[in-house]
């Protein structure tokens, strides 16, 4: 019920939905301000300058961008992909930064073993199950490091219950851990995992925030804008919905 819930939370705050919806209302009663009011609203959310603010704010910290010593385990938080049933292929978002960030820690000897934790995000289908799909892709590349694969995790408390499960199961004694998550979903990551008892660092990928916005573009309307906020609004109702929850 909660997966269902936080999902049908995240349609109506999408600004793209929440912009339609003023239109239609400001339409149907024939209100030119709320149709100026629609207007600022979807150029406000669209200029990346306004969304990169509220990044900062998401930002974990206290989050690893470099490794010096190495860690017993890493945890991948999944999301970085979907299964193409047309063409029976893996699809990798621009998440997918956090995966291969964390193929290349475990290749240099900076990290021991890894825990890919994600199972199926649709609603509708449970057999799309990302763990399943990532083991069959680094199959198929032949890669050889220590690769574990949790599959039943739907959101980022199932991803450390689930993790935790599989270490005992699995009887991973790691002093050394380390969590791989986008940069905005960090905090909120480490919030779980320290919730379940684990104590662990964090590792930075796929960052949105930018220290110095130098492009003209920056003040220029775009999805990229859209794109930012709809993660800022994912994580700020997901942090409140988690607290209320006790998860974090």
């Amino acid at each position: 019920m909660f997966f269902l819930l936080s999902k049908f939370l995240e349609f109506l705050l999408n600004p793209i939905f929440v912009f339609l919806a003023v239109i239609l209302i400001a339409l149907i009663r024939k209100n030119k301000t709320l149709v100026y009011c629609a207007l600022g609203f979807i150029i406000f959310m669209a200029t990346p300058i306004t969304s990169n603010i509220c990044l900062k704010w998401l930002e974990d910290p206290k989050a690893l961008s470099n490794i010096q010593q190495p860690f017993d385990l890493a945890i991948v938080l999944g999301g970085v992909s979907y299964f193409d049933d047309q063409d029976s292929s893996i699809i990798f978002r621009s998440s997918a930064d956090r995966f291969l960030q964390a193929m290349r820690l475990q290749k240099q000897g900076l990290v021991k073993a890894l825990i890919f934790s994600g199972g199926s995000g649709y609603i509708n289908d449970t057999s799309q199950v990302e763990a399943k799909h990532i083991q069959n892709f680094l199959h198929k590349l032949n890669y050889e490091p220590t690769v574990f694969y949790e599959p039943y995790s739907r959101n980022t408390y199932e991803n450390a219950i689930n993790s935790i499960a599989l270490m005992n199961k699995e009887n991973l004694k790691a002093k050394k851990i380390l969590i791989i998550s986008s940069s905005s979903h960090l905090r909120r990551a480490r919030g779980c995992f320290e919730k379940a008892g684990l104590q662990v660092e964090t590792f930075v990928t796929d960052r949105r925030f930018l220290n110095k916005l130098k492009s003209i573009s920056a003040i220029i309307p775009s999805s990229s804008g859209i794109q930012n906020w709809e993660i800022i609004l994912h994580e700020t109702v997901g942090m409140l919905a988690y607290k209320l929850k006790g998860y974090i």
